[in-house]
């Protein structure tokens, strides 16, 4: 009923997502992560992609089936999340209807979270612990978009991560 869902989204509003999702800390996986979301957000500065999204428009592959679904499911949050499909799953896992409220995935309170369930989602912490970052890559961007700047973010990540008393175990 109406008054339910109303109550679902001011609960949801108001409050502390689950965090039922965690990358499970090692220095790889974290250099990793940090890499990755930090070439997807363009240097933490963008939660929504600067593209239209337009490219997305018919991508079955990720469940963009309607008219116009590739610039409403564009990438948004840290790990520019993309695709019908993919905010349906996350906003199930996250319990938050992030379909009808697409701009939920850039909320702070759940722009992390999302980055974790993607992460899961694929298994990276796997190929991180793999030391695969090419197949990190590919699973996050479908390609090998912005593979230098990906490099450079890991570089400087692990740089620092050098200087710091942090278990790979």
């Amino acid at each position: 009923n109406q008054t339910n869902r109303t109550k679902k989204v001011q609960d949801i509003q108001t409050s502390t997502p689950p965090q039922p999702h965690k990358i499970n800390l090692k220095k790889t996986r974290l250099s990793y992560f940090l890499a990755q979301i930090g070439h997807e957000s363009g240097g933490f500065r963008y939660s929504l992609e600067l593209a239209s999204g337009e490219a997305y428009n018919n991508r079955k592959d990720l469940g963009n089936i309607y008219p116009g679904d590739g610039p409403r499911f564009k990438g948004r949050g840290w790990i520019q999340l993309t695709g019908r499909t993919n905010y349906s799953n996350a906003g199930k896992q996250l319990e938050v209807d992030l379909v009808s409220n697409p701009e939920l995935a850039r909320d702070p309170r759940y722009n992390s979270a999302i980055a974790c369930w993607f992460w899961n989602s694929r298994n990276l912490n796997f190929h991180s612990d793999r030391k695969d970052f090419e197949k990190v890559t590919r699973l996050i961007n479908g390609g090998l978009n912005g593979w230098q700047d990906r490099l450079n973010h890991l570089q400087r990540i692990e740089a620092i991560f050098q200087t710091m008393a942090f278990p790979d175990t």
